[in-house]
């Protein structure tokens, strides 16, 4: 939902109508991608971006039909419609965004992939789950090993 072009689920009001046109919208969720809604005018960098966000999801789409999320940042601007994904830190929406969903209850049961590039498959996914790691405000919810572990060269 980056809003690119003539592409459906634009913004959280589009993907609210979807879900209420299905036959079993109980059945029926969305995964959210960080850049996506960064691209697509959704402010998450900042506390009071995440907390407006949230209360839009909760108006619109509903926090239950978030099934799960996409982490990528992203190699274009705020309300961009670009969908170019950055690793973790390394984009413009930076690592507060993951920071607040990471740390977020209402999330912690929802699975969280890595949509990042993959320049070397395994070293760039463990310097990603590595920068998602030093964000989380508990540690015990990191694989053991995950911070010590040495990305292969």
């Amino acid at each position: 939902m980056a809003g690119q072009g003539t592409v459906i689920g634009r913004d959280l009001a589009e993907l609210a109508e979807l879900l209420s046109l299905t036959r079993d919208a109980a059945h029926t969720g969305i995964c959210l991608d960080t850049c996506h809604l960064f691209a697509a005018g959704y402010e998450i960098r900042t506390r009071d971006g995440y907390d407006r966000l949230m209360s839009e999801i909760d108006a619109t789409v509903g926090l239950d039909a978030v099934r799960c999320w996409h982490f990528n940042d992203s190699k274009g601007d705020l309300g961009s419609h670009v969908d170019r994904h950055e690793h973790i830190g390394q984009g413009r929406i930076g690592e507060s965004a993951f920071a607040f969903i990471l740390n977020d209850a209402t999330w912690s049961h929802i699975p969280k992939l890595l949509e990042t590039p993959k320049t070397v498959e395994r070293t760039s996914d463990l310097k990603n789950m590595q920068a998602l790691g030093s964000l989380l405000d508990n540690p015990e919810q990191l694989p053991p090993g995950l911070m010590e572990e040495q990305a292969p060269t």
